[in-house]
């Protein structure tokens, strides 16, 4: 993955080396004779960080059913491994079913995974879950999943998926009116 401005790609400036037209006190130290040797001593300066860092990743948020068909949890993997090997982001419930199959897929492709989970241990998760977030929160956890995607699949589902789907609907897209819907 390349950084931004000057494309360095670490932000070892003994491994990097100089990057053409950077100023910064590391890719400085790095074109000189001694560059060698002075640039692991040097302490990593704020500058340097914010030039060479990489941009925030892409996250996309999976929801479906808990407990899905085994056509179902097929598709939700396939859908997921090509997230993954497009280097996208995976938010979901990090349970069994939809979520499951997700992680799978995602991981299957070298990609990462977080999981909002309902309960406060981060320990109850499936395995693929990389970045699991204990929150206490029960079926009110399903609002962060689908606010945290940029964009959000359902696969499968059922009434959970559903009111899922219609909080990102309604994030997205607000609405207000004098008829409220029946």
């Amino acid at each position: 993955m390349q950084y931004r401005e000057c494309g360095a790609k670490s932000y070892d400036a003994k491994s990097a080396g100089a990057t053409p037209g950077c100023t910064c006190t590391l890719c400085v130290s790095a074109s000189t004779p001694l560059g060698d040797i002075i640039a692991p001593a040097v302490e990593v300066p704020l500058e340097h960080v914010l030039r060479h860092r990489s941009p925030p990743p892409l996250i996309i948020a999976v929801i479906g059913a808990g407990e899905p068909s085994n056509e179902v949890a097929y598709l939700a993997e396939k859908v997921a491994r090509e997230l993954g090997e497009r280097g996208l982001t995976l938010v979901c419930g990090g349970l069994g079913g939809v979520m499951e199959a997700t992680c799978r897929g995602v991981k299957s492709a070298g990609g990462t995974t977080i999981g909002v989970l309902p309960g406060s241990d981060p320990n109850v998760k499936k395995r693929w879950v990389d970045c699991p977030i204990g929150t206490g929160l029960s079926y009110a956890r399903n609002i962060i999943i689908v606010k945290t995607g940029r964009a959000v699949i359902a696969v499968g589902g059922a009434y959970g998926t559903l009111s899922e789907i219609g909080t990102r609907c309604r994030a997205v897209f607000p609405s207000s009116g004098s008829v409220p819907w029946v």
